[in-house]
């Protein structure tokens, strides 16, 4: 629908009662024949929605359908508001994009033009954007007599047409994830997804997704849901083109070892949409769908199942990664993770699957990418150094989703490794709130032990001596022990903070940063920065360490790319830049704090570590880091270095 159509529904959405066409034609400036026109357009996206849309001689027309159905359309509406505004623009760019990866027959300028209601100059604008990014596509743009149009590698259009589908789901996540579901897929996916595919094929699709999984006694988690969902959809546009992977083809790119039961779910899959899409689909695209779910991850899934029998199957190499992984984050958190079964089961188990994305360049996006890099910045920080410096090359420069995953497995067994806290819950809302809260507490933090529930009141006459803190839903003015602050509900955010502080401030020890300070002066020490853009200031810090010698004059151009891969700002005012390793001539880590923060990417950045590390001397490293980690994991410390007046002040604080 156009931007006028969509008004349209908007008006009948609003309308309890009928809606002459009379009134319509008044509120559209529009003639008579245009509002039947478009009423025609309405109508089959109602139908589509089974919404119907009732016509009554002179009374007019009405939308008949529940409040919770007309929601959904108002959410509908809002999600596709055609205003000229920076989503507006993207949204229409990445809608041409897909018509373009879609079609092999090309189209002309006009027609954009006349689809999308902009003018031919706002079209040639966005082909110069896309063209930009279908090179990043290894594709190329083609404009000639036949029409505009994209060319390139099945393989690559597919790949594309993925990436292009998860930046529609990832539009404004954060903000919908409280949104009625209407399948399986949030009201916001679905929509997002039909953007770029018909309804019926979605709903085609999940019914044969779902009928798989309870034929074959499996739930497949909902992150794999949504990709092979999206996968599926993909190649049922391919085939309407006749673009399909032959056997031949399909062995070319893909040889995925023949697992069992992914393998059922790839032929059930395959045999189902045939019959319900009347399409013949030859063992090309069979292996295709079992190597997309291999590399979503449902194989590992399936080895929990009998996790002792298949790790054996691990090779040997992949468990070397593994270990690798392990020993620089225990030594670059000082913490010793090695004995920790479960990290080390589920770092195998996880392993598998995301080496097949490397190897076949599938990206699985992570959801809760942008919380976990704000809420675990250290941790993510020391992953993105230990996938960059390990021996094995093969993770070398991941993108940050991959990272997010791997973060979230070495943050779980660093909060399984913390000891038993006693705590004292404050709480005068009477017994009821009091045992709601502990027993969520007791749910979602294993590393509390609750050991008494009083009043205010009651508080001040307890010996706190084995009490490590105090959760109260009521301020506390006076207390011997640190004291988190809840509410009577006990919310998420609650739990975040109590976690956080468990992570942050539980040990009342003085942090020293003794390698740190061995390897920082006033070379690498910048206070108060005056700079308006990331690559101004990585220029500097660059030129900075060549000219001292610490780098080659190839470091900066490393550091560069590796920004390209994925960008290092985290989300908490920190940017962590760091180049190839085999371009350092000696370690060392720059400290810049800037006069006012600028933007990095998606987040505004005021204090930078470029991190010039080498494993050379390995264990150097690993200390350095560790002391790192804990800088930037202290809120304390942090705030030091903003309010820093000058390198010495910096200096002092770490050597001291």
């Amino acid at each position: 629908m156009n931007a006028r159509q969509k008004k349209l529904l908007k008006i009948l959405v609003h309308e309890d009662d009928y809606v002459s066409i009379d009134q319509l034609i008044e509120q559209l400036s529009v003639s008579k024949r245009t509002v039947h026109n478009d009423l025609s357009k309405v109508e089959d996206f109602l139908s589509e929605h089974h919404i119907e849309l009732k016509r009554k001689s002179k009374a007019g027309v009405k939308i008949e359908a529940s409040v919770s159905k007309k929601e959904s359309l108002l959410y509908y509406l809002d999600i596709h508001k055609e205003e000229t505004d920076v989503l507006s623009t993207k949204i229409r760019r990445m809608k041409i994009y897909s018509r373009l990866l879609s079609n092999n027959e090309g189209t002309s300028l006009n027609k954009l033009a006349d689809e999308f209601m902009v003018s031919k100059t706002s079209i040639v604008s966005d082909l110069d954007i896309i063209e930009e990014r279908a090179k990043k596509n290894r594709l190329s743009l083609i404009k000639d007599r036949k029409g505009t149009r994209i060319e390139g590698q099945e393989i690559d259009i597919r790949h594309a047409l993925s990436q292009l589908a998860s930046d529609f789901v990832q539009l404004e996540f954060e903000e919908n994830q409280g949104e009625p579901q209407t399948t399986r897929l949030d009201l916001s996916t679905y929509y997002r997804l039909k953007n770029l595919f018909n309804i019926e094929a979605i709903e085609k699709i999940e019914k044969i997704i779902n009928e798989a999984e309870q034929r074959l006694g499996y739930t497949i988690n909902d992150l794999s849901y949504v990709n092979l969902i999206t996968h599926l959809l993909i190649l049922i546009k391919r085939v309407d083109n006749d673009t399909l992977y032959t056997k031949e083809t399909a062995n070319q790119v893909y040889q995925a070892e023949v697992i069992d039961k992914t393998m059922a779910i790839a032929n059930y899959i395959a045999v189902a949409m045939a019959e319900e899409f009347d399409i013949e689909l030859p063992e090309g695209e069979v292996q295709y769908i079992h190597q997309y779910l291999v590399c979503s991850g449902i194989q590992s899934d399936f080895m929990h199942l009998n996790i002792e029998n298949h790790l054996l199957d691990i090779k040997e190499e992949d468990i070397e990664i593994v270990d690798q992984l392990i020993d620089f984050i225990s030594a670059a958190i000082h913490c010793p993770l090695q004995e920790d079964k479960e990290l080390r089961i589920s770092l195998m188990t996880h392993i598998v699957p995301l080496l097949q994305r490397i190897k076949y360049n599938i990206k699985l996006d992570n959801p809760l990418i942008n919380e976990i890099k704000v809420q675990y910045s250290a941790m993510f920080s020391m992953v993105t150094l230990a996938v960059d410096m390990i021996k094995n090359p093969t993770l070398h420069n991941l993108n940050q989703d991959e990272i997010g995953f791997l973060t979230i497995h070495f943050q779980a067994a660093v909060e399984r490794s913390m000891q038993l806290k006693n705590v004292i819950i404050v709480c005068p809302e009477g017994i009821g709130f009091s045992r709601l809260i502990a027993h969520r507490i007791e749910r979602f933090i294993s590393s509390i032990v609750i050991k008494d529930i009083v009043s205010l009141n009651q508080l001040s006459q307890l010996d706190l001596n084995d009490i490590d803190f105090v959760i109260s839903t009521v301020p506390i003015k006076e207390c011997r022990k640190p004291v988190v602050l809840v509410s009577s509900f006990l919310s998420e955010l609650d739990i975040r903070g109590i976690n956080n502080f468990l992570v942050e401030h539980v040990s009342e020890q003085k942090q020293y940063y003794q390698h740190l300070g061995q390897i920082i002066d006033e070379t690498v020490v910048h206070v108060q920065l005056d700079f308006n853009n990331k690559n101004d200031l990585i220029n500097y810090l660059c030129d900075e360490l060549h000219k001292h010698h610490y780098v080659t004059d190839k470091y900066k151009e490393s550091v560069f790319n590796r920004e390209k891969i994925m960008s290092t700002d985290l989300g908490n005012n920190i940017a962590i830049p760091h180049g190839s390793e085999k371009e350092i001539l000696q370690s060392k880590i720059v400290i810049a704090t800037l006069e006012n923060p600028i933007s990095w990417n998606q987040h505004q950045v005021q204090i930078v570590f470029m991190i010039a590390m080498s494993m050379k001397q390995p264990q150097m490293t690993k200390n350095t880091l560790k002391d790192l980690y804990a800088v930037m994991d202290n809120k304390q410390a942090m705030q030091v270095l903003l309010e820093a007046k000058d390198a010495k002040d910096i200096i002092h604080y770490l050597q001291a």
